[in-house]
């Protein structure tokens, strides 16, 4: 059996073959993003932000956020027109 398979599901979600998944993902569907979104945030400090969400993710020290509405975004999915949580939540 493949090892990560046996991890507890937090660390497989925690590992950093999800995790850089997770942020592929994120990279793009908001790469056309407005320069002000808090993507950037996320994509300029990512080095740092990976290493800070593993370990609250493997310590139990995380949150979900509350989503927030946001009407007539002309380059958004059907769900992003309707819910835009922090991009770490959405990690």
């Amino acid at each position: 059996m493949h090892l990560e398979l046996q991890l507890p599901l937090i660390n497989r979600i925690a590992s950093d073959s999800v995790i850089d998944q997770a942020y592929d993902w994120l990279c793009e569907k908001r790469k056309h993003y407005h320069h002000n979104n808090d993507v950037w945030h996320v994509r300029f400090g990512w080095t740092k932000q990976k290493a800070v969400l593993q370990k609250q993710l493997r310590s139990g020290r995380y949150h979900l956020n509350e989503c927030h509405v946001a009407r007539g975004a002309a380059r958004t999915s059907e769900l992003d027109k309707h819910s835009l949580p922090g991009q770490n939540t959405r990690l």
